[in-house]
């Protein structure tokens, strides 16, 4: 028998009407009262133990969802993704339960939408005047000059291995500065490179070549941090610049110590991965190593090993271990 089912909601602004067949004698009503659910409700159906509410998608890849109720209403959840919503009742007996037809299914509304945000116009800056070079004013005292025409520094990393916000450096990496100016033609750099907690505590050097000399990175292992800008001919002082630098130019440190019948190896480096195997004194392959940490070892009687590893900015390393 057809029934009449209402759903009203306030909130999205919408009402219709729906017809749908349920069981006996009943009515079901849903309203969107709140964003979190619908309040639905129907008729009591006579020696009925509890009800079955099914939640289920157009999309037949969508797996339905059961809810039971024990009284005539109840507030089911606004899932995204369901649309359509049937009841039936169900009756324990001795035997075993018994079911009524699903009702037809009723059209949930749609979940309330926020109104989109309407953009707004953004008011373009005037462009800047910068200095030009036939200026009569003078280029030391004209403050046009000092704003826009400061000379800069540029960094140039051969090899480059990018790392994070910085770079790796090993052993063999070359790192250049230079400076330019629209106008000044003499222009000195300074720089400072130190670990990277102690920034700003360290004093800057007058760099005296275009290139950082390599014994800065001579066993020398962790964060560190170059600093550097310069001054043209006119006193006028660019801009400060920060560049953190991931040195790692020393071996990885290999130590060993004996435990019952074999040995714990303990592998130490600042890069995160290794290359590298533990092999007996056969050169058969004990152990493969990917990665600094301690590595446990069993050994035979004899038990000498010989350990070779290369981190990731190879630096190699071997150790013997006799017994």
């Amino acid at each position: 028998m057809e029934k009449k089912v209402f759903i009203k909601s306030q909130m999205a602004k919408f009402s219709f009407l729906l017809l749908g067949i349920l069981f006996s004698c009943s009515v079901v009503f849903l309203t969107a009262q709140e964003k979190s659910g619908y309040y639905i409700q129907w008729e009591k159906v006579p020696h009925a133990d509890f009800y079955e509410i099914m939640l289920y998608s157009r999309n037949p890849d969508k797996e339905p969802r059961m809810i039971m109720a024990n009284e005539e209403s109840m507030v089911i959840p606004i899932t995204e993704g369901y649309e359509l919503v049937k009841i039936r009742s169900v009756r324990k007996k001795e035997k075993g339960r018994t079911y009524s037809q699903w009702s037809a299914p009723v059209v949930l509304p749609e979940p309330p939408r926020p109104p989109e945000n309407q953009k707004k116009t953004v008011k373009k800056k005037p462009p800047k005047v910068v200095y030009k070079e036939n200026n009569p004013l003078d280029k030391v005292t004209d403050p046009r000059y000092r704003q826009y025409m400061l000379p800069q520094t540029n960094l140039f990393i051969l090899p480059a291995f990018s790392y994070r916000n910085g770079y790796w450096v090993r052993a063999n990496t070359v790192i250049r500065l230079e400076t330019k100016s629209s106008i000044s033609k003499s222009n000195t750099i300074y720089y400072c490179f130190c670990p990277k907690k102690s920034a700003g505590t360290k004093p800057f050097k007058k760099l005296s070549s275009r290139t950082l000399s390599q014994d800065l990175f001579k066993n020398v292992e962790g964060e560190f941090l170059l600093r550097y800008y310069s001054i043209d001919e006119y006193g006028n002082k660019g801009s400060l610049t920060e560049t953190v630098l991931y040195v790692d130019t020393l071996p990885p440190r290999i130590r060993t110590e004996s435990i019952g019948d074999g040995i714990v190896v303990h592998i130490e480096d600042y890069s995160s991965s290794l290359t590298g195997d533990i092999r007996d004194g056969n050169n058969r392959v004990l152990k493969t190593i990917y990665a600094p940490g301690k590595t446990t070892i069993p050994l035979s009687g004899e038990g000498g090993v010989i350990i070779r590893v290369t981190d990731s900015l190879e630096n190699p390393a071997t150790f013997t271990h006799s017994p």
